[in-house]
């Protein structure tokens, strides 16, 4: 596989996709990738970019809060996440709760 770390415009962490050359995505296919095949790809043609935007970091609350919710899991004591089946009702009331206040705010 031919790759390299280069400055590229920043994409969302949790949206799955991969940024691809149009040379790679060649190689790609010949070699039967998943996500390729499922479609999980961008192609990149814009260059080296200098992204001064601000990246959220995992001890952000809000970035915790909805990492959390993509994947199902609540957060306890708003910091660490937790499995659903591992909580009583309560708690798993206010993280459904939480989860519905970030999806509201379009952080999902």
């Amino acid at each position: 596989m031919r790759g390299a770390a280069i400055p590229l415009w920043r994409r969302d962490s949790v949206d799955g996709k991969d940024d691809v050359s149009p040379k790679n995505l060649e190689f790609l296919k010949s070699v039967d990738s998943p996500k390729i095949r499922r479609g999980e790809y961008e192609i990149y043609d814009k260059g080296v970019v200098v992204d001064d935007r601000k990246m959220f970091t995992f001890s952000e609350i809000d970035y915790r809060h909805a990492i959390a919710a993509k994947y199902d899991l609540g957060m306890m004591g708003f910091v660490t996440p937790f499995l659903p089946e591992e909580q009583p009702p309560e708690v798993l009331a206010m993280a459904e709760s939480i989860k519905n206040e970030i999806k509201a705010k379009g952080h999902l």
